[in-house]
Parts: structure tokens; sequence; C-alpha cells
């Protein structure tokens, strides 16, 4: 028995050697975490309509969107009435692109690199990094500035320095460009010349807003002196029109209405005219640095002593901020003067106290001023909800079922982690998200209403939830059509009117038309009535929509789809003849009639020999008409038919005209003649 026992134990050793053996001499190789990331280089800032991008290998072009990375050797390009703005990484250059540009994105170490090979750009490298620029053979070096350059298919270029300084080589030719000079290439001969009037505000693309009095400010340079200038303004690109003539003076204030505006800046004198290309604005209405935090009569709470106050951002302002200790506002505890950003953080404030405070913009010269609100300062001790911002209590949303988005948001807390919004419908239907920034954006709430509250979640503790806010949501008002009867045909350099019924409260509105047949065409005006109209460019359908926006940029009202089906007039029809032959006198005059064709406007008459030359035309205006001075013989005769548009219709048939000679007429006979 202990000799089994002692076989078994031997076993088992063995057993164990060999498991080890197995393990260690088979042991598997753990797999490869060293593959590289392919990081973006750039951001897609800003879109507007078509932008596409294909990979440096790729075969397909594929639509991007705001918030995209773009990535070393990316081929970019933007489509008719698109443009884009790209932010590099690095560097942080930033690239505007106008409509139908395309160019490649390079970089490698510290070196960023842009091949143009067509369109319309705007490069601003504000950082001191080297940025080299390629169009073909031609290349541009740009350290820190601001270039335009424009590039067309025939190798055409246009660089523009409005900022700094380049070492450009152009067509073989080396030159330095500086600020406000121009490099032209074209037809092979290249020119340098000075900038003779540069835009300062509105920039391309710049959102401007108007002042109290709804003007904007319009400011430029000249190189010349004593220049007339006239400013024209228009929503349509190819519709400006001359708003102010301004004599001497740069800069201007001139009254807009509120949205996409383009403009245009001559300048003359006795020696020189000059003009600037067109620009586009984006015109917001009047607003002021609004406080946001505190609110009027909310409590401020003190973290470490300090308190955050924050206020509406204006586009291009600096902000003074006073606070005062009392509301008569003669005891200012306070003021910080030109601040860039929004935002303040101030130790300056004792706790449990009661103060006032308005903001100041300083923008274009303007002081734009919120009105006074106060607030009551308490120390931060204990974890609480947070107070809900967007929006409001008792609030009412206009949606559709294109952009049903819904956007919430609330005040951001130092200490907490996450944010648990709760939102329920009339029915008490409950939708919940945790989320750990202070904001939350929802596409799945239909019309209806609503209560929705929030509470903070800290690392050991979770807050109560707010107080809920009430939101209603309602269906998207429909812009109806007053259109009697649709136009059936098309006629050229023709204006079609559409109306539509008013809204109540809407007096902004943006009409669009676009079509399948001249996809080209795409008009989007912005009306301030309720009726406008288009020239279409040849016969098809054309989609018409009409679109309402309310200052907050949210859509207000919205049309169902119109299509105006225009089709080409047909031609008038044939003139007919009640004889197939004419017989003319012996002065070769020839008497014509027809029947009428309707709605013509005259006749056009073709008289032919008999070898098919053509020896006369005529025009009829009224009917029996007459064709003079034919020689004798035999012709063939053809009448159309002219429109009110100046066509001519169908041919009518042949009909055989003779002309006798005057040897052929009969003789006169004389009776009772007396001779005396």
């Amino acid at each position: 028995m202990d000799i089994f026992k002692n076989r078994i134990i031997k076993l088992g050793f063995l057993s164990l050697l060999l498991t080890i053996f197995v393990a260690v001499v088979f042991k598997p190789t753990p797999p490869d975490l060293t593959l590289k990331k392919v990081q973006g280089i750039a951001l897609l800032n800003s879109v507007l309509n078509d932008v596409q991008r294909k990979a440096g290998n790729g075969l397909i072009w594929e639509p991007i969107e705001v918030g995209e990375k773009l990535f070393s050797n990316d081929l970019i390009r933007t489509g008719s009435d698109s443009t884009a703005k790209i932010v590099f990484d690095k560097s942080k250059a930033q690239i505007s692109l106008e409509e139908k540009s395309m160019f490649v994105i390079k970089e490698g170490g510290d070196k960023l690199s842009l091949n143009v090979i067509e369109g319309d750009i705007l490069i601003n490298n504000t950082e001191d990094s080297k940025l080299q620029v390629t169009s073909g053979d031609n290349k541009i070096a740009l350290e820190k500035g601001k270039i335009s350059l424009k590039v067309d298919k025939q190798g055409n270029l246009n660089l523009e320095v409005l900022d700094g300084s380049v070492l450009a080589q152009i067509s073989g030719k080396k030159q330095t460009v500086n600020k406000n000079e121009k490099s032209i290439l074209r037809d092979g001969v290249l020119t340098k010349e000075k900038i003779s009037l540069v835009v300062k505000t509105p920039l391309n693309n710049q959102t401007v807003y108007l002042n109290k009095e709804q003007e904007a400010f319009f400011k430029w340079h000249s190189d010349y002196d004593d220049q007339i200038y006239d400013l024209y303004v228009g929503y349509n690109k190819k519709d400006l029109k001359k708003i102010q003539t301004i004599k001497i003076k740069n800069e201007a204030w001139i009254k807009v209405e509120p949205g996409i505006i383009y403009w245009q800046l001559t300048g003359k004198n006795s020696n020189h005219f000059i003009e600037s290309k067109i620009y586009k604005a984006n015109i917001l209405p009047y607003v002021e640095p609004t406080q946001i935090f505190p609110r009027n009569k909310e409590v401020g709470y003190l973290k470490e002593g300090k308190l955050a106050l924050r206020w509406r951002y204006l586009d291009g302002a600096t902000y003074n901020v006073m606070v005062f200790a009392d509301n008569k506002m003669s005891e200012l505890k306070f003021m910080k003067k030109d601040l860039s950003s929004n935002n303040l953080s101030t130790s300056d404030l004792e706790v449990n106290k009661t103060y006032f405070w308005k903001v100041q913009a300083l923008r274009e010269g303007e002081i734009i001023e919120s009105k006074v609100t106060s607030f009551r300062t308490q120390v931060y001790t204990e974890i609480r909800p947070p107070k809900l911002e967007f929006p409001i209590d008792t609030f009412s949303i206009v949606t559709n079922e294109l952009k049903n988005e819904q956007f919430f948001s609330w005040e951001s807390l130092t200490s907490a982690t996450e944010y648990e919004f709760e939102i329920r419908d009339g029915s008490g239907k409950k939708i919940s998200h945790k989320t750990k920034e202070p904001q939350i954006k929802l596409t799945e709430l239909a019309p209806g209403d609503y209560k929705w509250r929030v509470r903070g979640i800290f690392k050991n503790k979770t807050s109560e939830f707010t107080t809920s806010y009430s939101l209603l949501i309602k269906k998207l008002p429909t812009i109806g059509w007053r259109v009697k009867k649709l136009p059936e045909f098309y006629v050229d350099r023709k204006e079609y009117q559409v109306d539509w019924e008013p809204v109540r409260n809407l007096k902004h509105f943006i009409f669009t038309v676009t079509s399948h047949s001249d996809p080209s065409f795409n008009v989007r005006k912005t009306i301030f009535k309720n009726t406008a109209s288009f020239m279409p460019r040849m016969p098809g359908i054309y989609k018409i929509n009409i679109e309402s926006y309310n200052l907050d940029g949210y859509l207000s009202a919205q049309s169902k789809d119109l299509f105006f089906n225009l089709k080409e007039i047909p031609l008038l029809e044939a003139p007919k003849f009640a004889i197939k032959e004419i017989k003319g006198d012996g002065k070769g005059d020839v008497n014509i009639n027809f029947d009428p064709v309707k709605a013509a406007k005259y006749y056009m008459v073709e008289v032919k020999d008999l070898s098919g030359s053509t020896v006369q035309i005529s025009r009829v205006d009224t009917l029996p008409g007459m064709i003079r001075n034919l020689n004798p013989g035999e012709y063939n005769l053809f009448v159309k038919a002219v429109d009110e548009l100046e066509r001519q219709g169908k041919v009518s048939e042949s009909i055989k005209v003779s002309i006798p000679a005057i040897a052929d007429l009969p003789k006169m006979k004389l009776k009772r003649i007396k001779i005396r």
C-alpha cells in the first residue's frame, strides 16, 4: 500500500513539472499596443451650405460638419454659395474659404503648408509660426500676418497682404509683398501695386450689431486724399443700391435692416476711381450686455471669498463693470475697465450685503449700457442644486418636425461631478439623463406641456432637485400662400410675384427659391413684407419656401413648399390660305389675305423664286396685306405669325404667286373718241 502511494505522489510531481514547462515555453505573446493613432491637425470652425473633403489617398468626397477634425493631406472644397472657416490646432492659423474653393492641408513637425488649387481664401496666421502657401509653381511664405489669395483654373493669381508681409516666388520671380500691397499674375504677366482701398469693418462674413438708432458702422482706408465715397448696400449680391455719399471721411453710420447684407464701396476724385470688392456681413439687432449671473435679486455665492460675475457677450466689444453699494449709485464699490472677456472674478465684495451693478460695452466708439440690477452675497457653504438658466420658467418654444431640438442649460457648480436632468410631460411620463456638462439638448420632445428640473451630483452626496420650470412646446405655425392661380408659362426676363398670408407678430421673412432644372439657380432674400418676386432663367420646376426667425435665431414659422411648373410657350400656328394661287398686277404688287392667327402681333412674309432663293421678306401688320415691286415671273410665298415675344411661329404652306409682264396684260380699247 505504501509503494502505491509513493507512485501516486511521484506521478503528481512529474505532472506539475510538465505544466510549468509548457506554461514557460509556450507563453503567448502580448498584442502590440504601440499602434499610433492618427491625430487631426485642424478643426472645421464654421460652415455655410456644402463643404466636403477627400482623404489624401481617397477616391470619394464626403460632406463635413462643424466641429469635425481635419487631417494632413486632406483635400477640402466648398460648393456654390458655400463658405467655411478652419482653425489649426498648433499654429492657431485661421483659413476662411469662399464659394468654389479647393485646397490641400499638410503639416510636418512645426511646418504648416497649404496647396491652393482654386478659389478665394483668407489666411490669418496669428502666431509666429511658419506657414507656406503654394499654388502650382508659385510659393508664398507667411510667418505672422493676414493675406487674401484668389486663384482660378487658368493659373491667374491675386495675392493681397492685409497685415504683415510675405516673401513670394510667383512665376519664377521672387518679391516681398508688404501690408496693403498686392501681387497680380494674369495671363503670365506679374505686377505689384498698392492696395488703394482697404475695408476695416465690416469685413467679409463679419457679424455686426446695430446701435440704438438701428445703424451699422462702416469704416475703410484709402491711400488717396480728397475722395468722395459712394456706399452700396443690398440683400442680394447682384442688386446693390447706393444709399449714401460720404465726403472726405473714411467712416459712416448707416441705417440697415437686420439680416445678411452685401455691400461695396467706391471712391473717386479728380484723378482716380477705386472700388472695393463686394463684402458680406451678418447684421444683428441692437443688444445690451445683459447680466447673466447674478441675475436681478439673485444670491451670489462667494467661493473662497470670490464672486464670478458674467454678462452677455457682444462681438468686438470691451467692457466696463461698475458695482455700487446703494441703489442711487452714489457709492461706487469698485470699477473694472477695458475687460476683453464677458466675465469677472472679484474678491472686493463683503458677505451678506446687497449690491447694484451694471455693464458698459464699448464697441466702435459706441457705449452700450445694461440696466442696473441687484444681488445679495452669501458664502457658499452647502451642497445645493444648480440654478436653472434656459428655458426660463413658463417659457414657450415653437418647434417643427424638421428641426425638433430643445436646448436646456443651468448654472455650473464647481464641485459637482455630474448632473441629473429630469423632464416630465403632461401625463407624468418621465425622461431622465445624466450629463457632466451644465447643459443638454433633446430631440425627442413632441409639442405639449412639460416640467423640468436638475440636481447636482457630488463626490459623496446628491443635492435636492431644483424647483421645476414649466415649458410649453407649441407646433410651428404654417405660413399660408395667397396664390389664386399658378403661372403656366415661362416668359424671358419676367418677374413672378408670390404673396403669402400675414402671421401675427412676424415681420421678418426668409424667401427661398431653388430649381432642379437649373441647379445653380438659388434665390435667398430677407423680406420685410408679405410679398416677394423672382426672375427664373429658363423653363422648369421652381420650389418656393418662406421661413421666419425670431431675434434669438429660432424658427418661428414656415410655409409648405410651393411649386411653379413653368413651361415653354408654344409657337403660333401657321396661317391658312383659302386659295392656292395669287396673281399680281403689272406693277409687281400682290394683295394677300388669309385667316388671322390668334395672339399674332404681326406677320412675316417671305417670297422665294422657283430655285428656292429668297427674293423678298416683308412685314404685314394688318390684313389684307400687300407685297410690292416683284418682277414678272412665278414665285412661292410663305407666311409666319409673330407673337408678343417676337418669336416666329410655324410656317404656312407654299402659295404660288404669278406676276405678269406688261405685254401680257389685256390691251385697252378706245370707244367714241372724236377728233376735231
